[in-house]
């Protein structure tokens, strides 16, 4: 009987890990670009603390500051608030899985936020010179019930050094960048498929010529 369990088992197993390891695959054209957040007005409520929580580490919470913060790429996480007199982190860190996820679902300590944070912008064309982006919130309202949350403004961060920024004007629409950085890197980004194609056409040439 254990004998013919153990393929189902194994497969099962298989079943699990394959999607998750296929997921993480990126076409060999194509990169990820990492995204990074920042509450830019942290400062201006000193009586709270601000947590992120979700999926799908249920298991674990990060204390925000007022610096840049990033996770894993597959993850949808929220921003709480706790006020600082009801907050005990030793205590919150001690809970298992299934604490943290009632503590944070129907714990009447803990200010919710509407906003789901993603961890990756996704890929781009690895040509693209998008290296890295960083969306900065700002809380815009804050009691003892609720927490607004918006997205103010986004900065794109080029290979080289560009930095392009756009501001929110709709919350469900990422504002676009300039698919070219100004500067050194925009000339590059023409003049290398221009050479390149320069080039193949002398090639031709020889050849017809001779």
């Amino acid at each position: 009987m254990k004998r013919s369990l153990l393929p189902v088992c194994l497969m099962l197993i298989c079943l699990s890990v394959v999607p998750t390891v296929y997921a993480d695959v990126i076409d060999p054209d194509e990169k990820e670009v990492q995204t990074s957040y920042q509450i830019i007005n942290l400062d201006s409520y000193p009586d709270y603390v601000f947590l992120l929580y979700g999926y799908p580490f249920y298991y674990d919470i990060m204390v925000l500051n007022s610096s840049q913060f990033s996770f894993y790429k597959f993850s949808t996480l929220s921003v709480y608030a706790v006020e600082k007199s009801n907050f005990n982190e030793d205590e919150l860190r001690q809970l298992n899985e299934t604490q943290l996820q009632d503590y944070f679902a129907s714990s009447t300590n803990v200010i919710r936020s509407d906003m789901e944070l993603e961890g990756s912008y996704g890929t781009v064309n690895g040509a693209n010179p998008l290296s890295e982006v960083l969306i900065e919130l700002e809380i815009t309202s804050l009691n003892r019930t609720h927490m607004e949350i918006k997205k103010k403004r986004i900065l794109y961060t080029y290979e080289g050094g560009g930095v392009k920024s756009a501001d929110y004007q709709d919350q469900n629409t990422t504002p676009q960048p300039d698919i070219i950085p100004s500067g050194v890197d925009m000339i590059w980004y023409f003049a290398l498929p221009l050479i390149a194609l320069t080039g193949i056409v002398l090639v031709l040439l020889y050849r017809r010529l001779n």
